[in-house]
């Protein structure tokens, strides 16, 4: 898509130009998604060096005419484009828009059309159908799949979906669902269904490469670009949207959306905010690849996308081509040999061992012989630790381990940022390099400070911050609960301090005026799709206000209804938004009730005090702010 003609490109010379910029980030292939593309597309990609995965237009039903009208369009695309040598894989059907893959019927015809295209195509791979939750494959050259998750927040479940799909999965394939309760129970939750008969119509060789072909997370364009690339106002576009995903992708307004919400009290500008979005999908992205590139089974990926699409903005550039932040980095995620960090935390105490397993992931034509690994700690408030290890070689097309890098984490007196860089050398010539960052934290102090606390969940844990800890809530200066009842609602009203950690379902079990904690699953506040953008205001942890890969395993899955927008000025400490700053909703937010004060949070400390130092230290600063 272009920014003034749609699908119509302005020029060959403007195509090459944004391909040399893919070139830039390490991209070897475009997908061109259900279209038949301009043939200077093409052109342009022959000239240029790129593979391109070109598909036919999306039908709604599987009628006579669109099957008469689908082999039709094929053909004609063969006709007028088969000659191109960038052309390198045909895709009949994305996501199974137009087709019932339930239907043995209609699973038949993407069958019959793909031995058809084959015949015609010999010479190029076919995708019959390019999979998404909820369908899958029939007959294919490639057992690709789509999926998305909010980063950092479902981290884990993109690592545990990884490994799934990395042992060849049951659900790649179309299986028999005979009746209603069958399907329900498939659709409910794909990724752990009961196993099923596969489908008479699928061909499955069980050698067809793996490839996550869609994936990827939003980072919001910097609206002044958008409006000079535009010749001064905004684009056509920031008028549509709003029938996307209750709202959430609609762009009018996030100037003033960004004023109402107080934003400008966590971040300096809205350019600002857009640059640290732009900056978590590029963890986001490295987390995804190192997750992919781990597994020897998956043979390749497709980030979506190359660039936003007018106001779906998970593009590597914006509409109007414009690099976003990363631009430079984003070649060494793709780059043929590649060193992956394992971690399970980012998050470490100061003397705390830290131990990281590394593994390279090696594709290129470079033999890696008698390699060493180098790696070195620095950081601004700390001094350097470095080290080295042998590793032997490292087979070409596999993903080899090199063992563990281990350094103990220095004393800090504040929480400090600091950056792993790790360096692969063979034969005096570098090979592979990569850099983490992680965070270093000093063991919480005292905050409690004599109070009288009312913690029946954590008692071990304030006595050691200096609490008095009390068995009757009447008593307490403060009280700490997990659910909030009847009882806590009374010490509210008659002048207590309560801090809710409030991380699970049905936690809410008394009525205050305007509060209720909702989960976020199932709501637009999930995040998957249209990305999720999670922010705090304690400045004193190092992550610049962004809920990024710190917290992860700590980010909330449950959000805090009731607070309006002048709300945000003072009393919502963190929270997230969604899409083009839409929905925004706090996760620590403080209220009054009666005489009493009322401190909520949704991140998930409860479970992490005792193992995670940054659950602790917000725990604290918390407590602080409360008592």
């Amino acid at each position: 898509y272009y920014p003034d003609l749609i699908c119509t490109p302005p020029s060959q010379e403007y195509i090459e130009d944004e391909f040399r910029k893919a070139k830039e980030m390490g991209l070897n292939c475009l997908r061109v998604h259900i279209k038949v593309a301009d043939p200077r597309y093409y052109a342009a990609a022959d000239k240029v060096g790129l593979l391109i995965w070109t598909e036919v237009p999306n039908h709604i039903l599987l009628s006579d005419e669109a099957k008469r009208r689908a082999r039709e369009t094929i053909a004609g695309m063969l006709a007028r484009d088969w000659n191109h040598p960038s052309i390198g894989i045909w895709t009949i059907i994305n996501e199974s828009w137009g087709i019932d893959l339930t239907d043995p019927s209609q699973r038949a015809w993407l069958a019959e059309t793909y031995h058809w295209l084959k015949t015609l195509d010999p010479t190029r791979l076919v995708v019959g159908n390019s999979a998404c939750w909820g369908n899958f494959h029939v007959a294919t050259d490639i057992a690709d799949f789509h999926i998305y998750y909010a980063m950092p927040d479902h981290h884990q479940q993109w690592r545990e979906w990884t490994e799934k799909y990395a042992r060849r999965p049951g659900w790649l394939f179309a299986h028999e669902y005979k009746g209603h309760a069958a399907w329900r129970e498939f659709a409910r939750d794909p990724w752990h269904a009961s196993e099923r008969p596969f489908a008479a119509e699928i061909q499955q060789r069980g050698d067809e490469p793996l490839l996550v072909s869609e994936f990827g997370n939003w980072g919001l364009p910097d609206v002044t670009k958008l409006y000079e690339g535009n010749g001064g106002p905004a684009p056509w576009w920031f008028d549509t949207g709003l029938e996307w995903g209750d709202g959430v992708v609609y762009p009018r307004g996030i100037e003033q959306r960004f004023k109402d919400y107080h934003l400008d009290r966590v971040f300096p500008s809205l350019e600002a905010l857009s640059d640290s979005s732009q900056r978590l999908q590029f963890d986001a992205l490295k987390y995804e690849i190192e997750q992919i590139r781990q597994h020897e089974s998956i043979q390749g990926y497709v980030i979506t996308e190359f660039t936003d699409v007018h106001w779906e903005c998970n593009g590597l550039l914006d509409m109007y081509r414009n690099p976003k932040v990363y631009h430079g980095l984003l070649k060494n995620l793709n780059a043929d040999d590649m060193l992956i960090p394992l971690w399970e935390r980012l998050v470490f105490l100061g003397s705390e061992t830290c131990q990281m397993r590394v593994l390279c992931s090696h594709y290129s034509a470079v033999e890696i012989k008698d390699a060493v690994l180098e790696w070195r700690v620095t950081s601004d408030q700390l001094s350097m630790i470095s080290g080295q290890r042998s590793v032997g070689d490292c087979p070409s097309s596999s993903v080899t381990e090199l063992g563990a890098v281990t350094f103990d984490a220095p004393q800090v007196h504040k929480p400090s940022q600091a950056r792993l860089e790790l360096r692969l050398v063979s034969s005096g010539e570098l090979a592979a390099s990569t850099e983490l960052e992680f965070y270093i934290f000093p063991d919480a102090s005292s905050q409690a400070n004599g109070r009288r606390v009312f913690a029946p969940e954590f008692p071990s844990l304030l006595e050691r911050l200096g609490g008095e800890i009390v068995d009757d809530l009447s008593r307490a200066d403060v009280a700490i609960v997990t659910t909030l009842d009847d009882e806590c609602r009374e010490f509210l009203l008659h002048g207590g301090k309560v801090l809710f950690l409030a991380e699970g379902d049905n936690v809410l079990q008394t009525y205050i005026p305007g509060i209720d904690i909702q989960p976020r699953s199932g709501t637009p506040w999930q995040g998957d799709w249209a990305s999720s953008f999670g922010w705090h205001r304690f400045a004193s942890v190092p992550t610049e206000s962004v809920v990024n890969f710190a917290f992860a395993n700590l980010t909330p899955e449950h959000i805090i209804q009731g607070f309006a927008p002048r709300d945000f000025a003072l009393d919502v400490y963190a929270g997230l938004f969604v899409g083009w700053l839409q929905k925004p909703i706090p996760t620590i937010a403080r209220k009054r009730v009666g005489r009493g004060e009322l401190l909520v949070s949704t991140f998930r400390l409860a479970k992490n005090l005792e193992t995670n130092p940054l659950a602790k230290y917000l725990f604290c600063e918390l407590l602080e702010l409360i008592a």
